[in-house]
């Protein structure tokens, strides 16, 4: 059995057995200093140095521990929601988790807004790959826990100045003991993601917006909506790169006003699509996301086709629909 908890709430229960510590750092804790307890091992060189099997390496290695008797995985702070360490472990072991009282902060936050600094760093090591991984929108309040590692902390402040078009004094001014405190950024000021697209959109419709937005239906739209999609094909058979990405943004810009008319209809929304469209992609790939074994292009197709086909026989469409 693993116990984990956060550094600062140990004066709640009585200490036994060795103590595996996320970080180091933990020993800033006041509850650590006024106790003298000490841990007996520690993971920071390994958030120090490649990531590329960090988190496996930190599990694999909780759960060696843990065969040889009770653990105490103590974690920085309070323990607060969204340690990716812990996600993983309880994916692996029996874990008992102490919860901590958060962070003055952090009320009202949802899990979603909690994010572990190794999340951000595991998919920013990723390049192109694993920006998919770990979506971050700049528009709500953030925290970002376990600010520690080398590496950790230079892959996710790179993501971090992306993300909020900010430099690296700037991402760093937001640490405060081990946390990053990240203040909502408002879509109009610091546009960049598509709840900030959403917003506007939605702010282009109301009463008070845009006389020419307000009068659009999704039929007029289609028009101009084929037409950037004209203009999209030509950058990209022109291999014109700032174009491509010009007009990616306006036939974006359809896609989510379209989902915006028809949200007004009671029709669906954006949410709907983006729901239907990535369990479509799942389904349609049980080879990536599930345990059917392809070996060519071929049989990526057929399999494709005979997924495809299934599902139109279960909503009784014909299968060239």
């Amino acid at each position: 059995m693993i116990t984990v908890v956060g550094a600062n709430i140990l004066h709640e229960f009585d200490v036994s057995g060795p103590i595996v510590a996320r970080t180091g750092h933990v020993v800033t804790s006041p509850e650590l200093r006024e106790r003298d307890i000490s841990f007996d091992h520690s993971y920071d060189a390994i958030f120090d140095g490649p990531l590329e099997r960090a988190l496996d390496t930190v599990v694999d290695d909780l759960v060696e521990r843990s065969t040889q008797g009770g653990l105490l995985y103590l974690l920085p702070g309070d323990g607060v929601p969204g340690d990716l360490t812990v996600e993983a472990l309880s994916a692996r072991a029996d874990i008992t988790l102490i919860p901590g009282t958060l962070h003055p902060g952090m009320s009202g936050l949802g899990r979603a807004d909690v994010v572990d600094a190794l999340e951000i760093a595991l998919a920013e090591n990723q390049g192109a790959f694993g920006r998919g991984l770990c979506p971050i929108d700049s528009t709500v309040p953030r925290i970002v826990t376990n600010w520690y590692g080398e590496s950790v902390v230079s892959l996710a402040t790179r993501r971090l100045m992306l993300v909020y078009n900010a430099n690296e004094a700037e991402v760093r001014s937001w640490e405060s003991d081990g946390r990053l405190f990240i203040p909502p950024v408002d879509p109009l000021e610091g546009p960049g993601s598509v709840a900030a697209l959403e917003h506007i959109v939605a702010r282009l419709r109301r009463p008070d917006g845009c006389p020419w937005d307000r009068e659009q239906t999704r039929e007029s739209l289609l028009p101009q909506f084929i037409e950037e999609l004209g203009e999209l094909g030509d950058a990209i058979k022109a291999s014109d790169v700032p174009n491509q990405r010009e007009e990616l943004g306006d036939v974006l810009f359809h896609v989510v006003v379209q989902c915006q008319l028809a949200a007004e209809a009671n029709d669906f929304t954006f949410e709907d699509v983006l729901r239907e469209i990535t369990a479509k992609l799942v389904r349609r790939h049980p080879h990536v996301f599930g345990d059917v074994q392809v070996d060519t292009y071929d049989d990526v197709l057929a399999t494709w086709n005979r997924v495809k086909a299934e599902e139109k026989a279960t909503l009784g469409q014909p299968e060239n629909s």
